[in-house]
């Protein structure tokens, strides 16, 4: 079982590492929308919609302690952040933010987190008197 949850680990921080990632999007020859699924505004009207390739980016909210993350895609500028209202953004990894209190892999709490979903007390007080000791 841990075996997996470190395979896990560092498949996350992989994602994490990766700022930008081909996508799939749907884009309007008569208006120019560029979204993700065919807007259905453009489908109603019988605007010409075609399937392209296309960057999708990932930004963090740089507000202090809002954290909220958005997409976009190509060269498209982040909308305003609908947590705070904040116009600016810092790019970011593709993949979940991480909690605190540290990865899987043993160097702090989030390990007993994980444990704790597949394995019983006495295990997981056997693990954290072991990082105690560490």
């Amino acid at each position: 079982a841990l075996e997996r949850l470190e395979k896990k680990d560092a498949a996350a921080a992989a994602v994490e590492g990766m700022d930008k990632v081909r996508a799939r999007a749907f884009k309007c020859e008569t208006c120019g929308k560029l979204s993700e699924r065919p807007d259905v505004d453009c489908r109603e009207q019988g605007h010409r919609i075609r399937s392209v390739d296309a960057t999708r980016r990932f930004f963090e909210c740089a507000a202090s302690g809002c954290n909220e993350r958005t997409s976009v895609l190509n060269n498209q500028f982040p909308p305003p952040c609908r947590k705070c209202g904040g116009a600016g953004w810092k790019k970011c990894g593709a993949g979940p933010r991480q909690k605190q209190g540290g990865s899987m892999t043993g160097d702090g709490p989030g390990l007993i987190t994980a444990l704790s979903e597949h394995t019983s007390w006495r295990t997981r007080q056997a693990v954290s008197a072991q990082q105690d000791f560490l």
